[in-house]
C-alpha cells in the first residue's frame, strides 16, 4: 500500500511541475487596429495572490517523490524552474492607416492597438462584444494577456506614441509551482507599408514584475512608463495624396466663399501709432540707413551691412496694400459671387458652431475609404525569472542523494523496518534534518528578499517575512543540536 502511495505521489508531482493545460494548447496572440478601446478609463485594480500555502502543499508532494531514483527527477525539475525562460508568441495584421476628411483634411484612421493572448474559438460568439466586432478578435472566449495602446499624435510634429491605456494578465505561459510570482512582458511592433525598403516605424511596450490576475487601467504610472518612444508618420499613398487634392478642389470655391461672407472679427484695439511718424525718429533713420548703404558700396557682397529697421520705409505702403485688400474682398462684386456659390449659414457662438455653407456637397466616395494600407507585425515576450531558492534546493537534492533517500526511506517504510535501523541511519536522518532546516532558513531569506524588492513596498509582506525567517533559524538551531552540532545562530538561541 505505502508503494501504490509513493507512486501516487510521483505522479503528482510530475503534474505539479507542469502545469500547462489543454487551454494553453489553445491560446493564441493577435493584433489589430480598432477604432476606439474596448476600455473606459477606471481606477487600477491589481488584485496580487499569496502562493504560499501552494508551497505549503508542495512540500507534502515532493516528500514521496525523493525516494531512491526519483530524487534525480526531482533534482532536474527544480534547477529547470531555476533558470529565467522567455516565452515568445508572434501575430500580425493589415489595415489602412488614412482617411480624408469632408473639409479635404489627412486623417488618422487608426486609432487603439490591441492585443490579445487568449483562447479564440471562432464557431462560437465571443464573451466581450467588443471581439464580436472585430474581424480579428471574433470568437474570443478568455484572455489570459490583454492591451490596448492608443495613437496619440505629438503637436506640432510629425510623429505619435503608442500610449498603453488597459493591461490585464490572467494566467502565465508555462508556469510551474516553483515560478516566480511576477513575469517581464515586452509587446515590440514593427510598422510596414508593403513594398517600402524598410519599416517605417517600431517600438516596444515594456511591462515589468506583472504578477497573476492584475488588472491596470487609466492613468496608472505603469502604463504611462510603458509609452513608446515617438514614431513616424507613414508617407502617405499615392491615392490618399489624389483623393486629398480632388476634395480640396471640390471645397475650394465653398471656402473662399465663407471667407467673404463672414465678416471678421472686430479687434478689440487699434493698431499702435508708428513709431517712423515720428520726424526726429524717421530723419535719424534715414541718416543710418543712407550711411549703410554707402559703406556697402565699397564692400564685398559677403562683408555688407543689413539692417531690418531700414526696411521702415515699406511698412506704411505695406499696410495700405493690405488694407485694399481687405476692403475689395469683400466688396459688392464679390459678394454677390459668393452669395450664388454659399448657401451662407452665419456661426452660432451659443453652440460654438462655424459659419457653413449648407449646400457645400458631401463627398461620399471620400466617406467610404481609407488610404496607405501597412501591416502591423507583433512579437510578445513572456519572461519568467528563475526562482534562486528552486535551482539551490535542486542542487542540494542532487549533491545529497544519499543521505535525503535513506533519511525518508527511514521514515516512509513500515515502523517494524525503522525499529532495525542502526545508530549510523539515525545519524543519517540527524544530518537531513540539519539540512533541510538549512534549505529553510535559505528559502526564508530568499523570501524576504523578494518582500523587500516589491515597489511599491508592501510593510505588511516584509513583516511576515521577516518573521518567517526567524522561525526557520531557530529550527535550524534545533535539528543541529539534535544532530549534535554546534547551532548556526547563537544570537537567537
Amino acid at each position: 500500500m505505502k508503494r501504490i502511495v509513493i507512486w501516487t505521489a510521483s505522479l503528482v508531482l510530475a503534474g505539479a511541475c507542469s502545469l500547462a493545460t489543454a487551454a494553453d494548447e489553445l491560446r493564441q496572440t493577435r493584433v489589430a487596429w480598432l477604432p476606439s478601446c474596448p476600455s473606459d478609463p477606471q481606477p487600477v485594480i491589481d488584485a496580487r495572490k499569496n502562493r504560499v500555502a501552494l508551497l505549503g502543499l508542495l512540500v507534502a508532494a515532493v516528500a514521496p517523490k525523493l525516494i531512491e531514483g526519483a530524487v534525480d527527477t526531482a533534482a532536474e525539475a527544480l534547477k529547470a524552474a531555476g533558470q529565467t525562460k522567455t516565452f515568445v508568441t508572434t501575430a500580425k495584421s493589415a489595415t489602412d492607416f488614412y482617411s480624408v476628411s469632408q473639409d479635404a483634411d489627412l486623417a488618422v484612421e487608426v486609432n487603439c492597438l490591441v492585443i490579445v493572448r487568449g483562447v479564440f474559438d471562432e464557431t462560437k460568439s465571443s464573451t466581450p462584444q467588443w471581439a464580436q466586432n472585430s474581424d480579428e478578435f471574433k470568437g474570443l472566449q478568455s484572455a489570459n494577456f490583454q492591451v490596448e495602446a492608443k495613437l496619440k499624435p505629438l503637436r506640432g510634429l510629425k510623429y505619435f506614441q503608442l500610449v498603453p491605456q488597459y493591461l490585464k494578465v490572467g494566467e502565465f505561459d508555462e508556469h510551474s509551482v516553483f515560478s516566480r510570482k511576477d513575469r517581464d512582458y515586452v509587446a515590440a511592433v514593427t510598422f510596414t507599408v508593403p513594398g517600402a525598403a524598410q519599416p517605417f516605424g517600431s517600438a516596444e511596450m515594456t511591462f515589468k514584475d506583472v504578477v497573476r490576475d492584475t488588472e491596470l487601467k487609466g492613468e496608472d504610472w505603469r502604463l504611462r512608463s510603458a509609452a513608446t518612444l515617438p514614431i513616424a508618420f507613414p508617407t502617405e499613398s499615392a491615392d490618399a495624396t489624389k483623393a486629398k487634392e480632388k476634395r480640396e478642389a471640390e471645397v475650394a470655391p465653398y471656402l473662399l466663399a465663407l471667407d467673404i461672407l463672414s465678416e471678421p472679427t472686430p479687434k478689440p484695439f487699434g493698431k499702435a501709432p508708428d513709431l517712423y511718424e515720428d520726424p526726429d525718429v524717421s530723419r535719424k533713420a534715414k541718416t543710418m540707413c543712407d550711411a549703410i548703404e554707402g559703406q556697402n558700396r565699397h564692400l564685398g557682397k559677403e562683408h555688407q551691412v543689413y539692417d531690418y529697421r531700414c526696411t521702415y520705409p515699406l511698412a506704411k505702403v505695406r499696410e495700405d496694400l493690405e488694407t485694399a485688400l481687405e476692403e475689395r474682398n469683400r466688396n459688392d462684386p464679390r459678394k454677390e459671387w459668393a452669395k450664388r456659390v454659399c448657401t451662407y449659414v452665419p456661426a452660432d457662438p451659443a453652440k460654438k458652431t462655424a459659419a457653413d455653407c449648407s449646400n457645400r456637397p458631401t463627398a461620399t466616395d471620400v466617406a467610404a475609404k481609407t488610404f496607405t494600407y501597412f501591416t502591423t507585425q507583433l512579437t510578445l515576450s513572456e519572461t519568467r525569472e528563475g526562482s534562486k531558492f528552486a535551482l539551490y534546493l535542486g542542487n542540494a537534492l542532487s549533491s545529497s542523494k544519499a543521505d535525503v533517500s535513506a533519511a525518508l526511506q527511514a521514515k516512509l517504510l513500515p515502523k517494524t523496518q525503522a525499529e532495525k535501523d542502526s545508530e549510523a541511519t539515525t545519524a543519517r536522518a540527524a544530518r537531513t534534518g540539519v539540512l533541510v532546516a538549512d534549505l529553510e532558513v535559505t528559502k526564508a531569506e530568499a523570501g524576504l528578499a523578494d518582500a523587500l524588492l516589491q515597489d511599491p513596498a508592501v510593510q505588511v509582506d516584509i513583516a511576515d517575512a521577516r518573521i518567517k525567517l526567524l522561525k526557520a533559524k531557530i529550527a535550524a538551531n534545533d535539528a543541529h543540536r539534535k544532530a549534535g552540532m554546534s547551532v548556526p545562530y547563537p544570537e537567537i538561541d
